[in-house]
């Protein structure tokens, strides 16, 4: 998605408000992007750092910006949700553990106080 037309700048214009401007720096980040993918290099996408808009102009640059969202909430997803589910899933397995070994102790009690009592 970084390689296509028009995101190079993540969908943001130029600094001023004059829109031949924008278009015009648009126009030559696509020029330029298709010239470094022409130049013998069979690279699919490019690596170009993409600057955050708030304000993005045009479909590819909210395309781009939305698969940028997609992926931090994945990594957040990943880093909080799952790590608690297996802490959890860990300490339930030691509480659980602890009380089936003093449910046994009982049980072994109560066989030799049975016994005693027979």
């Amino acid at each position: 998605p970084a390689s296509a037309i028009g995101t190079t700048d993540g969908g943001a214009g130029a600094e001023d408000n004059n829109p031949s401007s924008a278009a015009a720096a648009k126009a030559t980040n696509a020029r330029q992007i298709m010239s470094s993918n022409n130049n013998g290099n069979n690279s699919s996408s490019s690596t170009a750092i993409v600057a955050h808009d708030s304000n993005p102009t045009s479909f590819a640059a909210v395309h781009l910006q939305l698969h940028k969202k997609n992926k931090l909430y994945h990594r957040k997803y990943v880093e909080h949700i799952l790590t608690y589910a297996s802490d959890w899933e860990r300490i339930l397995s030691t509480r659980v553990n602890k009380h089936l070994k003093h449910a046994e102790k009982l049980r072994v009690d109560l066989d030799h106080y049975q016994k005693k009592v027979e």
